[in-house]
């Protein structure tokens, strides 16, 4: 799934990088719901996540505007996840832009396993998600 579809069933508009941020932290996402838990701390997790990339690109952020993008993308990931099949094809396209951006595989695994660990270990039903997106990925 492209950008401009799924701005299109979104009814969004985010540049290239934001859309790579949704790419890059959805399997996140879905690592911290794997349990069917979402606590404080796997929250604060992915908001520190989220926070640190969108820095990240955009340095020239204040802390209200990063605030209200960390809002943006936890809406945009329960939307995906309200459209189940949303998640399949961005997944595929996460898959292609880790054909195309050496390590960003590596870095996707990392942060799933950074989201997992945040609250009472890795639960099976969290490594079953991190294996399968892994599995997709080829790492």
């Amino acid at each position: 799934m492209t950008k401009a579809e799924y701005e299109k069933i979104a009814n969004t508009s985010m540049s290239n990088e934001e859309f790579l941020i949704l790419l890059i932290l959805l399997p996140v996402f879905a690592i911290a719901h794997a349990d069917g838990e979402y606590d404080e701390l796997e929250k604060n997790a992915m908001h520190e996540l989220i926070g640190g990339l969108v820095s990240e690109v955009y340095s020239e952020l204040d802390k209200k505007s990063i605030e209200t993008m960390i809002t943006a993308y936890e809406q945009d990931f329960n939307f995906i996840f309200r459209n189940q099949y949303l998640e399949k094809e961005l997944l595929q396209e996460l898959r292609r832009e880790t054909q195309m951006i050496d390590g960003l595989a590596n870095q996707v695994n990392s942060f799933m396993n950074e989201i997992a660990s945040a609250s009472k270990g890795i639960s099976d039903l969290e490594q079953n998600k991190i294996d399968e997106v892994n599995d997709l990925l080829n790492t």
